[in-house]
């Protein structure tokens, strides 16, 4: 068959046909060049069935109210508006909820995620009421590259959960995170990597803690057996190159003397063994509401492990450094620490 080789038409046929057929053999269609928006409820009445229908880099954009969470197991963009996302049994409508319910548990496969704007409900979790929230974001380990930025953690054991690496938490407020009688919860951010990483490229910053520890004896829930502080607003282990700056910390100890403490960096908790951090960048951080504003744990050789290759500076309150005591309360040259390749900070 001859081809009208000087038709435009015919050559505007062939242009249109072997594009169509590279799109089908790359898998892309017209449909998936645009990342669409969801509302909830105008287009799904819950967080999770618009979970479940939305494709990997939607946004889902939840309306004002208190809702259930979900399950997030894609990357996407959530968004609150005036959103509380509260305590909500197994199944319904997602399957986060159990004795410690959570609002997001993010899927590693839903890595990439960012989650802004929401009120995590946990105000009230004890020992005896576990209706709120357990926790506001928990993740599966190896969940990377998540954003979660200018959320409100009401009460619940902690606020968020983070196994994995570049992870960006920023202007977030966790207020009122408590404690169980078993030693579970007392802490605001905690990432450990239990000796499988170390964890890289995360950052936590301008973010602001505040609470109390509760009536009662928890020293044997401690983040280190170096001092009693059974409660921390950023608790990590296992980390290699995070950045932790500019965030406020307000812990009130208790009568029986148990404390909290701002920062704290080592490679063993009340959890189990991590590995240790490293290359540490710890700057101008408001620690002088808590007993302690920071505390890099000596190793588990009782060395310097901890501190190797580590930036300090101007960190307000008590600093307790490889079992060192200083106190800082300005943000001057003469506040600067400079850790060689020892750990030795100078």
């Amino acid at each position: 068959m001859k081809q009208e080789q000087n038709s435009p038409i015919s050559n505007s046929k062939l242009f249109f046909s072997a594009l169509a057929l590279a799109l089908v053999v790359f898998g892309v269609t017209s449909a998936s060049f645009a990342q669409a928006t969801h509302r909830v409820p105008r287009d799904f009445p819950t967080i999770q069935i618009a979970v479940n229908n939305a494709n990997p880099g939607d946004t889902i954009r939840v309306g004002p109210g208190r809702w259930c969470g979900a399950r997030i197991t894609k990357t996407l963009t959530l968004v609150g508006e005036g959103t509380t996302v509260m305590g909500c049994p197994a199944g319904v409508p997602g399957p986060v909820g159990n004795l410690a319910r959570r609002g997001f548990f993010i899927n590693v496969a839903a890595s990439g995620t960012s989650i802004r704007d929401f009120t995590f409900d946990g105000t009230g979790f004890s020992d005896t009421n576990r209706n709120p929230l357990a926790l506001g974001i928990d993740a599966g380990f190896g969940t990377n590259n998540v954003v979660v930025d200018n959320n409100l953690f009401l009460g619940g054991l902690g606020g968020i959960q983070a196994f994995g690496s570049g992870w960006l938490v920023t202007h977030n407020v966790f207020n009122g995170f408590t404690i169980l009688s078993n030693g579970a919860g007392g802490f605001g951010i905690l990432s450990e990597d239990f000796q499988t990483g170390p964890f890289t490229g995360n950052a936590y910053l301008y973010n602001v803690f505040i609470a109390k520890v509760p009536p009662g004896s928890f020293s044997f829930a401690s983040f280190t057996n170096e001092v009693d502080v059974p409660f921390v607003g950023i608790g990590i282990a296992g980390h290699n190159g995070t950045i932790i700056a500019n965030n406020k910390m307000a812990i009130t100890s208790n009568a029986s003397g148990d404390a909290g403490v701002g920062i704290i960096a080592t490679d063993a908790s009340p959890d189990g063994i991590s590995s240790t951090c490293s290359n540490l960048v710890i700057t101008n951080n408001e620690g002088r509401l808590s007993q302690y504003g920071l505390i890099i744990t000596r190793d588990q050789r009782l060395g310097t492990g901890n501190t190797v290759g580590a930036t300090i500076r101007g960190n307000f309150g008590v600093n307790l450094i490889d079992g060192l005591t200083s106190f800082v309360s300005n943000r001057s040259i003469h506040t600067a620490l400079s850790c060689d390749s020892s750990g030795v900070c100078p």
